[in-house]
């Protein structure tokens, strides 16, 4: 007869095992499980071929676990993320209460019993989670206790085999049901009991037989030594290491599994109770061996232990047991859930949606962005339940649906890519036709994203906290989806958008940068969102924009320089530019030239000057203007230039001040104006290009080049269609320029660019080396261009090394 402080304590463990299933739902795998359930449900039928993938699409796919999978997909939709705790609750409660049963049948005090059990799933409850594997776990305990159960002959074949049948279906750990019919008769075999051997072995043998009833025959079979057999699959999955292997990372688990097994192994040699059956000494040293190779099976050693223990323990009193359920029971509310690797889970229900790709699938099917994908393993398991076949992934979590040189190569592409991978990355990129990529947050050991970021012909869609997206800009054109691409914003190549002077940036990217500040993660397009507004005189909408910042310090500092105010140590070039241009509105121009000064911008310090002071009170400043030819420096600081040449040139000093509605009022009057010579009208375009007035500036840019064909009204021209993101025909006039103007490092700079966008890489890279040879410094975007050049195989190494080690 059981005690009612005998009941309390077993109540007491099960209620602190319902405690610790009670998480938010976090696994990364759960849905391409949802996935392969709600199909099932949805069409009736268990598939043996792949519909989810463009790489293995019609090959042979062994659903293992299609059984798990539709009881999990049925209760998500019966009742969501609850439905799935309630599942994984059941699941797990059932396995301890039969864990208990079995140990008490053997012969295992209560007390016993609690104490091992709280001792033992301390190592193992971090793996309850919503994976098929918590079934193997259920039947792995199932059997334990129908074992010690003294059924007839008949009774156990009627028993078995139909649940051998159900476990063979519901997960690929069906062979643990084999090996627990199987080890009674191998003991006695080995003992020469062979009378006693051959029912048992009937029974396993038939067990094995019956596990080919499956919709994929005995193919489940071949899962286990398949798997095993690919090292690259095994060593890139986590549960899958040895608990004593570093990369595991939780020292606390192979201490653990050492010591537990050692005390267990001590117990069952000193017989202080009852002499241990060798079929227990079996089970318990081939899980521990298992269980050294794989972290994934000390959850099964764990209830092997339970089972087996407790009987061989001396008496043990209840109030240790008590003890260390009321510290389990503690821990959640205190310190939260421990979990195999990570920061501790939270106590209660829900769902952990932050580490599902649910923005990326919404901005894909928000604008219907289908194409060829290459996917990264981690997003994949999402991006299959929203998607299905209407978006075919590259890869996904199913391991034996992929031959190992196929994961080899997913692999690969998944490294950073460095001087020995990116030329191979590259070629498969190509050969494999991809059109899209989609890749959780690349750590900083790198992936093929950073390719992508640096290659021409492909552009950032899409990026968050845990996503970023590449398309490719022939793609987009094809689907009209041209506006998705980020043309600037780039947050794993943002050296671009970090070097170029808001003054430089046109009016056209500001709903770029707007879209980009929506995206979050990445702040710089919010500094430069902010310029823009602040220089058309949108100030107020600048401030919505700096407001809505999830970073103090960075709020701080815009908010600050929006309103002329002091805005902390360090601030980045662009609101340091931000904070000049609002004083240089509020005429506080010594402050703003003082600003420019100290990032060491002398192109807007001289602009802001000469808007104060006029040209005479900049003598020596005005060569530091931009697009403005030399020659006509010395003129305007002599006073010499003409009315409308004058309103060309007050026209840049205006945009580069930030003076964006004056300096647009002076760039059409300087072409209203009679006697404009060409260099006014062309810089006066780019002005107007600045400001959105693109078919404007292009209309009078022309006029400029049909008044005179010279350096500067080409290169004006061609940075006019650059701008336009017209870069091929860019290309063109800046061609013309340098035909004029061999010397003219600026616009051999601009050339190279250009060319780089136009996806010519090697001739991009001819006229970066040309331009640094003319002496003018590789900003860092070129750099990175011209060193990609190199390891892509498009440029002369040893010249790009030297080329890089001079500038």
């Amino acid at each position: 007869m059981i005690s009612t402080a005998d009941r309390l304590l077993s109540a007491g463990l099960l209620a602190v095992c319902l405690l610790y299933c009670l998480t938010p739902v976090y696994s990364e795998n759960l849905f391409w499980h949802l996935r392969n359930g709600e199909d099932i449900l949805d069409t009736g039928t268990v598939r043996t071929e792949d519909p989810f993938t463009w790489t293995m699409h019609g090959h042979r796919w062994i659903q293992q676990e299609w059984l798990a999978e539709t009881a999990f997909a049925a209760a998500w939709r019966l009742g969501g993320a609850a439905g799935l705790t309630v599942l994984k609750s059941a699941v797990v409660l059932g396995t301890v209460a039969l864990a208990v049963a079995a140990s008490r049948r053997r012969g295992g005090s209560t007390p016993g019993v609690v104490l091992t059990s709280v001792l033992w799933l301390a190592v193992s409850q971090a793996r309850w989670f919503e994976r098929p594997h918590i079934f193997t776990d259920l039947f792995f305990s199932l059997y334990l206790f129908l074992l010690t159960l003294d059924l007839r002959p008949a009774v156990r074949w009627a028993v078995f085999l139909p649940l051998q049948v159900l476990w063979v279906n519901t997960h690929a750990g069906f062979v643990m049901g084999v090996f627990l019919l199987a080890i009674g008769p191998v003991c006695d075999a080995l003992a020469g009991r062979w009378r006693r051997m051959f029912p048992g072995a009937l029974l396993a043998t038939a067990a094995l037989a019956v596990s080919g009833i499956h919709p994929n025959g005995f193919g489940s079979l071949e899962y286990l030594p398949a798997f095993l057999a690919q090292p690259l699959f095994r060593d890139s999955i986590r549960e899958w290491w040895s608990p004593f292997d570093p990369r595991y990372g939780t020292a606390g688990t192979a201490a653990a599994l050492l010591a537990l097994s050692l005390a267990s192994g001590l117990i069952l040699a000193r017989r202080h109770v009852r002499k241990p059956s060798g079929a227990d000494a079996a089970m318990l040293a081939a899980l521990f061996v298992s269980s050294v190779f794989a972290a994934r099976n000390i959850e099964l050693l764990a209830l092997a232990a339970i089972v087996a223990i407790p009987a061989h323990l001396p008496r043990v009193g209840r109030i240790l047991p008590a003890a260390l359920l009321g510290i389990a029971a503690v821990i959640p509310f205190l310190a939260g859930l421990p979990r195999e690797f990570g920061p501790p889970r939270k106590l209660g229900p829900g769902m952990v949606w932050e580490i599902y790709p649910t923005g990326l699938a919404d901005f894909l099917e928000e604008h219907s962005l289908y194409g060829r994908v290459f996917n990264t393993n981690e997003i994949s398991g999402y991006l299959q339940y929203r998607f299905g076949s209407r978006l075919p992934l590259y890869m996904d979590g199913r391991c034996l649906l992929y031959p190992q040189d196929f994961y080899a190569e997913y692999l690969m592409l998944a490294q950073m890519p460095d001087s020995s991978l990116a030329t191979l990355q590259l070629a498969t990129i190509e050969d494999r036709d991809i059109e899209l990529a989609l890749y959780d947050w690349p750590e900083a050991s790198g992936s093929s994203a950073f390719l992508l970021a640096a290659l021409p012909g492909w552009a950032p869609v899409y990026w968050d906290r845990l996503t970023v997206a590449y398309a490719r800009t022939d793609l987009l054109r094809r689907l009209g989806l041209e506006d998705l691409a980020f043309d600037l914003a780039d947050p794993l190549s943002p050296a671009g958008l970090l070097e170029c002077p808001p003054y430089l940036i046109a009016a056209g990217s500001g709903r770029e940068m707007l879209r980009a500040c929506s995206l979050g993660v990445f702040e710089p397009p919010r500094w430069v969102a902010c310029c823009l507004l602040e220089r058309e005189g949108r100030a107020e909408e600048a401030m919505a924009v700096a407001q809505a910042s999830s970073d103090p310090e960075t709020r701080a500092m815009l908010a600050a320089a929006l309103s002329g105010e002091p805005f902390g140590d360090e601030p980045p070039p662009q609101i340091v530019t931000l904070a000049a241009w609002t004083l240089a509105r509020q005429g506080r121009f010594e402050e703003a030239e003082a600003l420019a000064f100290s990032i060491g911008d002398s192109c807007l310090a001289a602009s802001v000057t000469i808007v104060a002071r006029g040209t005479s009170g900049a003598q020596g400043m005005s060569n530091r203007l931009p697009w403005i030819p030399p020659s006509v420096h010395s003129e305007a600081e002599a006073g010499l230039l003409g009315r409308g040449d004058s309103l060309g040139y007050a026209a840049v000093c205006l945009h580069v001040a930030g003076l964006e509605e004056q300096a647009v009022l002076a760039a059409m009057a300087c072409a209203d104006a009679p006697g404009s010579r060409p260099w006014a009208l062309a810089v006066s375009a780019l002005v107007l290009e600045c400001a959105g007035f693109g078919n404007e500036a292009a209309a009078l840019s022309d006029s400029a080049l049909a008044l005179s064909v010279t350096p500067t009204t080409l290169w004006t021209r061609g940075l006019v269609e650059a701008f336009e993101g017209r870069h091929g025909t860019a290309a063109g006039y800046l061609e013309r320029a340098l035909r004029l103007s061999p010397g003219a490092g600026a616009i051999r700079l601009d050339l190279a660019s250009c060319l780089w966008n136009a996806g010519d890489i090697a001739g991009a890279a001819v006229a970066y080396i040309e331009a640094a040879e003319t002496g003018i410094p590789l900003p860092a975007s070129a750099r990175n261009r011209l060193g990609w050049a190199a390891v892509l195989g498009f440029a002369d190494r040893a010249a790009v090394e030297r080329v890089l080690a001079s500038s």
